[in-house]
This record gives C-alpha cells, structure tokens and sequence, in this order.
C-alpha cells in the first residue's frame, strides 16, 4: 500500500487550491460557483455500505465530482466511544480515503481541509482515529487531531472516498469501539482469550490486544488485593492503573505499575506498603489506602504480548486478621501455626496461617511488668513481633512492628521466645532497649498488639505447635532481701533451666533490694557479684525505679562456664564479665538508678541442681 500524511498532502492541497481559486472557488462548503455535491452519505457505527464510483478522481481530487469521491459522515457516535476505524475494501479498482479536519461540514469541497489519508494501492485502505492521534494501515501517523477533537466539535466527522482508477467499487465501514471494561469482584476468576498482540507502545482501545477490568465492590476493611493473570496460551501481561484512573482509560500514562513476566504467571499485589509483583520489583507511589480513598474502583488491563493470547484472571482480597484476646494471667496451650521454612525473612504478615495475631487484656493499672512467652512444641519455632504503642492489634504492615524476640547469633533459632516491657524499657533473650517502655504502651489508650510468627528448621515440617502466656505483675512476687554497699549474703538455691525464670518460687529465686539510703551520693559504681560454690547461678537486674521484688528484669549475667556472674553498673551502662551472655548495654546506667525513687532490685536464679553461692555488693 502506498499512504500520505498531512505534510505529503500538502503539495497536492496547494495546488488545488490555485485551481479552485481559478474557477471561482476556494473555501467555504462549495466554494463560490461550483455546485454543491449530491453524493453525500450518512453513515453509522456497525454498519457497512457497499458503494461504486465510475470515473477517476483525478490529480487534483475534484471533491465535487459524484461519479468519482464519495462524500460520508458518521453520525450517532457514542459519546464513551474509545476508537474508530474507517475501512475501505476496495472490490473493483482502487479506492482512497480521506479524513477531514475535525468541524469540517458534510460535502466540504474544499481539499485543505481533508488533512489526512490512506491512499493503498492494495485493496484495502484504513484510518484510525484515538487518543493518540490517526493512523491508517501501514503505521503512518498524524497526532495533529485526536478523537476527543472529533467528538467535542458541533459537527460529526466526515470523510471522503475518492476512486484513483477510471471506476472503482467498495465497501465501506465503521468500526467503533467503547470503553473495554469487565467487572471483576474479588474472589472471582474468569477465563478470557485476545485475538492480537497489543504492540509497543500498548494501544489501549484496541480490544482485540487488551482487556480493560476494574475491581468493585472492595470491603473497606480489606488489606490486600492480588491480581493474578496466569496465560494458557500466548503471553499476557499485566499493568495497574493509578488510583483514581477511569474506567477504560487509553493513556498509556494511567497505567504506572506492570508485570511482564516471560513464564506464564503475572501478578500484582497491592498492600498498605505499595505495590509487588511476582518478580519481587516494587513501587512505594501509592498504596493500598490510595486505591480505596479514590473515587474510581482500581483498574487493570492485561495486554497480550504476543499474537493472541488465552488466560485466566482472578482477584483475592485479603481481610484483616483474626484477634485473640490474650489477659494478663492466661496461657494458652497446643496452637498450631504453619512455618516460614527460610530465615531471616520478613514474615508474610497477610499469611495468617504464618501468623497469629493477638492485644494484651485485662492488664492492671498499676502493672510495672509485662511478658508475653511462647513456646514452641520442637518441630519448629516461633518469634514475637510487638506493634508500636497506640497501635491497634492486627496490623499487617511490617513497619507498625518496632521490637522482636528474635535472639542474637549464635543463640537463636532457640524454641522459646519472650518480651519484657518495663516502665523505662523492653528486653527479650540476650537483647534490651530503653524504647519503647510500658509507660507508653499504658498511657496510648490502645491495647498492646503482637504477631506470634511460625518459623520452621532444616529437617522440620509444618506445622508447628506452640504456648503462649501472658504474665502482668502490678505487686512484688516476693518480699526481698535487704543488702546494702559493702554487704554480702549466702543462699542455696535448687536451679532449673525455664526461660524466663519462675521468680514466683523462691526455691529457684531469690529477691534482693540494695537499700539507696546506703549508697553514697558519690558513687559512681556498683558491682553485684555472685560466686557459685556448686552448679550455677545467675543475676537478674530489674528496670530503674522498680518496685523491689516485682521481676521487671532489664539486664542479666547469664555465664554458662564460670564459677562467677557479676553485673556492673557505672556511667557508661552495665556490663558482665566477657563471655557471658548479654555482655553489655548502654540504655541504663548508674545515674538511672541513683535518680529513682525506689532501692535497685535484682534476683539470683538458680540455674541447675542444687547452687551455693555467696554475695556481694561494691560501691566506689
């Protein structure tokens, strides 16, 4: 075939102009003497009109000439109309099209104003007209006028068919197409099929390439939404529109997040952190609360990427979580939890077979301590992720999540977990911070919020079983023994290894208060040492301004080979000695403790068998 644009046409234009001008002529519908033509034709959407010419156009075009141009128009467009096509199949002869600038009136004789054609020597002739422009049949594009050019003008679109052999006899029609728009409900999937391939760049009204959906109908509530386009045939891919984008929108612009995967899977998850595809790319832009707070339900289209393409397409929304209760003082036995199997990863926290969602009740006002254990069974492990203070339970944005029982190298994986929250503080195996405190999480007016997450080890199969009990202290567990600087004491204690240690037995623990009234103001050191006489023992430090004898522990000396634990207390935090677990930490330090209002309590905790030890308290 054999096309012009604009610019090739516009040397024919001119010259037929000169001539017009010659004859009386030039603009206008009929140009001065020249008489108006009769061949005028309306012509609608859908609807195909055979039609024949008996001489030729000429060079330049006669417009005026019945036996040879054909005048058309369309009329009762749609105003949602996306695209339309204006074929010529040519069936005798050769037949040309010409489109006229958009207001040109029906029978317009005037070739200036026809700016754009398609002109094949083939039998068949094409223009389309979109929002990006026209284009006819071999590629060649005009952008200079675009279909809501044609639409938003008082007069209908015309055209012209011009024979450029001596006789010609067609048929001619009109091929628009709407806004492409399936409705696809979450929970839903539907199988589908594209007759071609969508191009690069997309055209995205052409509905033989690309299917437009929109998802309505979305629970409020809802925390996630995956779109899953899986090709059965062919290859298709998959591109999100941003919120708010209409429904059958054909910007390419619209559509900001793809997946283009080469396998038979596409995929998009939208979520409250952004969006993430099957590949793992992400975009932050906008996030699932953008999708629901737009006016417009979420729009998609999946595009085939190859000549046609078959496929399945299916939404799962994702509510929010189950919450469990979980009041001070209970436990709750044999909970089954599937496992993540690779570590460390970010748990899946939309997975709630992964994860088990629960708020702390019942807490009392007074509380100055709060555990939460869990316990797994030995065919996995489980990790306590705590949500921040004054969020509410059940949030599944990993970022609402500020501390973890997962336990330093090389202790961890270890089957049990905790977290301790104290007024000035947290702690869990080995690890401490002075935020957030309890003080916080009791002041916010908001339940505590925490995810038990499953973990499964090499060699080990889902699911995994675990406990977990909440314990809230508001009241001393035991009435503390007084010691004081330069003091010392003796005991025995009958050890056994439980994580965190029963300090409600005090066969197992001891309590001590190291009464402030006989520290002097000048000190700037305190040293607590044990010596274990046989088996072991260790030392458990609570938070500053603790109630003596309530076990708001915030540091130990948990040595696993020598004879001596010690806890020292200075200006740059505390310490015990190398090679004990939990080593050191600057969150506290000796001014903490000499600021309270309460004397400093610790514990001894018999670790095995039966334990002698000996006491003693240092100031300097």
């Amino acid at each position: 075939m054999r096309s012009r644009d604009g610019v090739c046409l516009a040397a024919a234009l001119a010259v037929t102009s000169v001539l017009f001008s010659a004859c009386g002529g030039g603009g206008g519908n009929h140009g001065g003497t020249v008489p108006r033509p009769t061949n005028e034709t309306l012509i609608q959407c859908g609807i195909p009109i055979p039609a024949s010419l008996m001489q030729t156009a000429g060079t330049p075009i006669d417009l005026s000439n019945a036996q040879a141009v054909q005048h058309f128009q369309i009329e009762m467009i749609d105003p949602a109309t996306t695209r339309i096509t204006i074929t010529v199949d040519s069936t005798t002869g050769n037949a040309d099209l010409y489109i006229g600038i958009p207001g040109t009136p029906l029978g317009d004789l005037n070739n200036a104003n026809f700016y754009f054609s398609s002109m094949g020597t083939g039998p068949t002739d094409s223009i389309t007209i979109d929002q990006t422009g026209c284009i006819d049949g071999l590629g060649i594009a005009n952008n200079t006028y675009t279909l809501s050019d044609f639409l938003g003008g008082t007069v209908d679109p015309i055209f012209a068919v011009a024979s450029a052999t001596a006789g010609a006899s067609y048929d001619v029609r009109i091929d628009c197409l709407g806004p492409p728009i399936d409705s696809l409900q979450c929970g839903v999937s539907i199988s589908a099929s594209l007759s071609r391939m969508a191009g690069t760049p997309i055209d995205l009204s052409n509905t033989d390439a690309v299917q437009h959906y929109q998802i309505p109908m979305i629970d409020p509530s809802t925390r996630s939404i995956t779109i899953t386009v899986d090709s059965t045939a062919g290859n298709a891919d998959l591109h999100l529109g941003m919120p708010g984008t209409p429904f059958g929108d054909v910007n390419n612009a619209s559509y900001y997040f793809s997946s283009t995967e080469l396998g038979p899977t596409d995929s998009i998850t939208i979520d409250d952190t952004g969006c993430i595809n099957e590949f793992g790319i992400a975009s932050p832009t906008f996030t699932l609360s953008d999708f629901l707070a737009a006016t417009n339900d979420p729009v998609f289209v999946v595009a085939s990427v190859t000549a046609g393409a078959s496929y399945d397409v299916g939404i799962v929304c994702v509510g929010p979580p189950p919450v469990v209760d979980a009041p001070c003082g209970s436990t709750m036995t044999f909970l089954s939890i599937e496992g993540l199997d690779t570590f460390p990863a970010i748990p899946d926290l939309l997975n709630y077979q992964q994860n088990h969602y629960y708020r702390v009740t019942a807490v009392p006002p007074g509380a100055e301590m709060i555990t939460i254990f869990s316990s797994a069974a030995g065919t996995g492990d489980t990790n306590i992720y705590l949500s921040g203070p004054g969020i509410a339970a059940g949030s599944t944005v990993i970022s609402n999540y500020v501390y973890d029982s997962i336990q330093p190298s090389p202790f961890d994986p270890y089957p049990e977990d905790y977290l301790t929250l104290v007024p000035s503080g947290i702690t869990s195996f080995f690890k401490s911070s002075n935020t957030p405190t309890l003080v916080q999480y009791l002041t916010s007016g908001v339940d505590i919020g925490f995810v038990v997450s499953g973990r499964m080890l090499p060699g080990q199969t889902n699911p995994t079983l675990y406990s977990l009990s909440i314990t809230c202290f508001d009241t001393p567990v035991q009435t503390p023994l007084t010691t004081t600087c330069g003091g010392s004491d003796s005991g025995s204690l009958m050890g056994r290894f439980l994580s965190p240690p029963d300090y409600s037995d005090p066969n197992e623990t001891v309590f001590y208060e190291i009464d402030m009234a006989s520290v002097p103001a000048s000190t700037t050191s305190i040293v607590i040492t044990i010596q274990t006489l046989l088996g072991d023992n260790d030392i458990y430090i609570a938070a500053p301004g603790t109630t003596p004898g309530i076990p708001a522990m915030i540091f130990a000396s948990l040595h696993p080979a020598l004879d001596t634990d010690q806890i020292t207390i200075d200006m740059t935090g505390m310490r015990s000695p190398a090679g004990a677990q939990g080593t050191s930490t600057t969150n506290w330090n000796i001014d903490d403790y000499l600021n309270a209002t309460t004397n400093i309590s610790f514990a001894v905790h018999g670790f095995d068998f039966a334990n002698d030890y000996m006491l003693t308290i240092t100031c300097n």
